[in-house]
């Protein structure tokens, strides 16, 4: 099985570097797909790599967003009175 096809949730994690990596390329071996920690999103990635395509990486929630729960798919608006930087 194609370890770097993340499901929606989850991104592509580079084991050796130790950090959430943007993209497939170059040699894959030490990518998996690892659940998204809070402050970040999952975000589709299309390409021409893998089974299918298609993966997903983890984004950090923008300015003015924030995310408090691991695994999401978006990120919510600020309350009012409150403000999350980028």
């Amino acid at each position: 099985p194609d370890k770097t096809l993340c499901v929606a949730g989850f991104g592509l994690y580079d084991i050796s570097a130790d950090v959430f990596v943007q993209r497939r390329s170059g040699d894959t071996a030490n990518i998996e797909c690892r659940v998204c920690p809070s402050g970040h999103f999952s975000d589709r990635l299309q390409d021409d790599k893998g089974d299918k395509g298609m993966t997903f990486i983890c984004q950090p929630c923008p300015a003015g967003r924030f995310q408090a729960s691991a695994g999401m798919v978006s990120c919510d608006p600020c309350p009012k009175g409150e403000y999350q930087g980028s």
